[in-house]
């Protein structure tokens, strides 16, 4: 939905869009998993 706003209402193109979100995301979840990797996969499993 983001992605979709960004594209509609600020013209940026819809790659460029996804591309900025998937950093953002990565940075998000990398903040959240206070620098540990993050998998689907309980740790005990890997």
């Amino acid at each position: 939905m983001i992605n979709g706003v960004v594209v509609a209402y600020l013209d940026v193109p819809p790659f460029v869009a996804t591309l900025g979100m998937l950093t953002a995301a990565s940075g998000f979840a990398y903040f959240i998993g206070v620098g540990r990797p993050s998998t689907a996969y309980p740790i005990h499993l890997v």
